[in-house]
């Protein structure tokens, strides 16, 4: 699995930070958007996409799906273009075959 923390666009006040990766038991990137903390408190999560299998499919729809909270740097973008491409190609072994299909019948 990996994991980049964006910094929320400026005009967005209401947000602390934007979680976005791949999650390769999944097959899919994600995004989490964290509120700003209350005192004493933990951030919220304000949305959570790819939660499900396969659900966001490229970075270019991870990028879509936080446009309005965040933008992906090219340097990151790449990174998770590699994390998906690399999770991908280890994916064909038999286990992780098994594992996706248990997966996705949920």
């Amino acid at each position: 699995m990996s994991r980049y923390s964006l910094k929320p666009l400026a005009e967005r006040a209401d947000v602390f930070e934007v979680a976005i990766g791949w999650d390769p038991g999944l097959g899919t990137y994600f995004a989490i958007v964290f509120g700003v903390p209350e005192p004493d408190s933990d951030p919220a999560v304000l949305s959570w996409q790819g939660r499900m299998p396969g659900q966001i499919r490229s970075v270019a729809a991870l990028g879509d799906a936080i446009a309005d909270c965040a933008q992906i740097p090219a340097d990151v973008y790449s990174r998770l273009v590699e994390d998906g491409h690399i999770s991908r190609l280890q994916s064909s072994r038999p286990l992780d075959k098994i594992i996706s299909t248990i997966l996705g019948s949920f």
